[in-house]
């Protein structure tokens, strides 16, 4: 499979919570590019209340940074940022990453192998197809609409998907069809019948396999 690192994948939101329990929230969002004022909604929303605050502009970094800006590598560097100085606390998780063996589950079949590309090709082309969505309105609703029947993403979700709409209705709802999966696998090959019940999307997804499968 692709020989990233699982340093350059976007986190999960549990792990983080687990994890980088930094009293400084503050400081690292603006570390990790969101913005002030929206930090400061945060902290006047929870009253300051730091296990509340952390998780939300987590959730926030999550939901609408692009996903090469929203890695654990962009988090390390954050933490060892002057300002925010959580050196241990980045070493430790650094660590915890370096010890699982994090890869492609095992392939026991050709549907699984394309699953797993279908994956990577969300992680690798997710600016592309937000591109794509954004030029086809009825297919990103009608997409948000399955995946919202599946349970693969909350009405919240859903909602905010509709009302931004384009590129960025789409990145919202890739993002989180991404962390979805990577959360519970299982749900790959839900996500997969869902793209190939979209004529459009599935032929852009197949041109994109092909493109992908030398890497395997």
């Amino acid at each position: 499979h692709p020989s990233f690192s699982n340093m350059d994948e976007r986190p999960e939101l549990k792990e983080l919570q687990e994890r980088v329990r930094t009293v400084k929230w503050h400081a690292l969002g603006i570390q990790l590019d969101i913005e002030n004022s929206t930090l400061d909604g945060i902290a006047i929303q929870f009253a300051n209340n730091v296990d509340d605050c952390r998780r939300t502009m987590f959730s926030t970094w999550l939901s609408t940074m692009p996903s090469q800006k929203c890695t654990r590598r962009e988090l390390l560097q954050a933490l060892r940022s002057r300002a925010v100085a959580e050196n241990h606390m980045a070493d430790e998780y650094q660590k915890s990453f370096q010890k699982r063996t994090h890869s492609v589950p095992e392939v026991d079949s050709s549907d699984t192998k394309s699953a797993m590309i279908t994956l990577n090709v969300l992680r690798s082309k997710h600016a592309e197809l937000c591109r794509l969505l954004n030029g086809s309105e009825p297919t990103l609703l009608s997409l948000t609409a399955e995946m919202f029947a599946k349970g693969i993403i909350d009405m919240n979700i859903k909602i905010d998907v509709c009302k931004k709409g384009g590129f960025s209705g789409a990145d919202i709802l890739l993002t989180h069809v991404q962390m979805k999966i990577e959360q519970s696998p299982e749900h790959l090959h839900i996500v997969q019948k869902a793209l190939e019940n979209e004529q459009f999307l599935d032929e852009i997804v197949k041109k994109m396999k092909k493109q992908s499968t030398h890497e395997y």
